[in-house]
C-alpha cells in the first residue's frame, strides 16, 4: 500500500462542494485540469491568501492523484511546473472546490506548485511535490 505524506502549513482542512449543479455558485465543485483517473487518492487542498494547507505533498514515479482544490476567500489554483510546461491542475474561486487530476513525473525529485494568480507566488503561495520510487516491498 502506497502512503501519501502531507505536510501543513497551517491547520489542513480539505472541504469537499457540497453542490452538485455546475453553476458555480458557492459549494459548487467544478471539474478542471487533467483527467482525473479513477480511484487515484484524492488529496484535499485549501487555499487561502497567500498560503495552501500543505508545503509539500509526496509521489511516486507516474504515479495519479486528484487534487481537490478548495477556495476560503479569493481565486486561486494550483499549477504542477515540472521544468518543462506548468500544467493548470485545479483553479476555484471563493468558496469552490475545483478538482484536476495530477500525474507525478516520471523523474524522481522536487517539483514547484505554485499559485499563478497575480502577486499570490510572490507572497509565499507554493508547495512542493516530492517523486520519490517507494521502498523495495513497500
Amino acid at each position: 500500500m502506497r502512503r501519501h505524506w502531507i505536510v501543513g502549513v497551517g491547520m489542513l482542512v480539505g472541504a469537499a462542494g457540497c453542490g452538485a449543479d455546475d453553476a458555480g455558485g458557492p459549494g459548487t465543485t467544478i471539474k478542471l485540469g487533467q483527467e482525473v483517473v479513477v480511484r487515484a487518492p484524492v488529496i484535499k487542498i485549501e487555499a487561502t491568501n497567500h498560503q495552501y494547507s500543505i508545503s509539500a505533498l509526496r509521489a511516486a514515479p507516474g504515479e495519479n492523484l486528484t487534487i481537490a482544490l478548495t477556495s476560503v476567500d479569493d481565486t486561486h489554483d494550483f499549477v504542477l511546473d515540472d521544468g518543462k510546461l506548468p500544467v493548470v491542475i485545479a483553479r476555484a474561486s471563493k468558496g469552490v472546490t475545483a478538482s484536476g487530476g495530477l500525474r507525478a513525473p516520471d523523474a524522481e525529485g522536487t517539483y514547484a506548485i505554485y499559485c499563478t494568480v497575480i502577486g499570490h507566488r510572490g507572497e509565499g503561495m507554493e508547495a512542493k511535490l516530492i517523486v520519490v520510487a517507494p521502498p523495495l516491498g513497500g
